[in-house]
């Protein structure tokens, strides 16, 4: 965890001849972003899509990298019900949800 910790702290990236350290997460393209991503993405679910599962309101859902899908029960839940718990776990998840496809 002390390594995570300074991975996060100490990473900066170049752009236009200048250095810049996010402000968030770290920063795109280095060889640990995928991982780090990975990771919590790992913890992000187990947070949230189990106890979803478990109750029925997610009746499918896989993910692949950074591609998720998800089959809800629309009886149970919605589009924006999804959305709206999501954002309660981390408010810049929400962002990069879309729902392209409906199946009725």
């Amino acid at each position: 965890m002390a390594l995570l910790n300074v991975i996060l702290n100490y990473n900066y990236f170049k752009y236009d001849g200048k250095y810049f350290k996010p402000i968030k997460g770290i920063a795109m393209g280095l060889p640990i972003s995928g991982i780090v991503a990975e990771l919590y993405l790992q913890y992000f679910e187990e947070l949230s899509i189990g106890h979803w599962l478990e109750s029925g309101e997610i009746l499918y859902y896989r993910r692949f990298v950074d591609y998720i899908l998800i089959i809800f029960d629309q009886n149970k839940t919605s589009e924006p019900g999804i959305s709206m718990r999501m954002n309660t776990l981390d408010k810049h998840f929400v962002s990069y949800l879309n729902f392209p496809r409906k199946i009725k």
